[in-house]
């Protein structure tokens, strides 16, 4: 009887943790040209009980770029995040102030949310 519980304790444990791991990050979506300013979408998913304000985005730390070697380009450094909401969907929008001129953008970008983090690399063409 008491495996039985210990058991049941140790799956609603798990099942109840498990939701609050990770938050499903998609594919990057560009709507901007080469010598443009930089325009991108991601959809965001699994966001179960959270709302915009509990979930943020930068440019990952130095660290980040090191450990998943990376060049941390200049560049990236003038790219914004914000978080949005499109039709009942979340969504992240990457956008710059400066036109880019360079065709191939390789960053990674830090998601942050009360329980966890997620930092996810995007690999970039862009066409002319």
């Amino acid at each position: 009887m008491r495996t039985i519980y210990s058991l049941t304790f140790a799956l609603l444990l798990f099942f109840s943790t498990t939701s609050s791991w990770a938050l499903g990050i998609g594919s990057i979506e560009v709507h901007s040209k080469l010598g443009d300013k930089f325009n991108a979408t991601v959809a965001i998913s699994d966001t179960s009980n959270l709302n915009l304000e509990q979930i943020m985005a930068s440019n990952a730390p130095a660290e980040v770029y090191q450990q998943l070697q990376v060049e941390n380009a200049y560049i990236y450094q003038g790219l914004t995040f914000s978080i949005d909401s499109k039709t009942g969907k979340i969504y992240l929008h990457i956008s710059s102030k400066e036109a880019i001129r360079e065709p191939y953008l390789n960053f990674i970008v830090q998601i942050r949310w009360p329980n966890g983090q997620i930092n996810k690399e995007f690999k970039v063409f862009i066409d002319p």
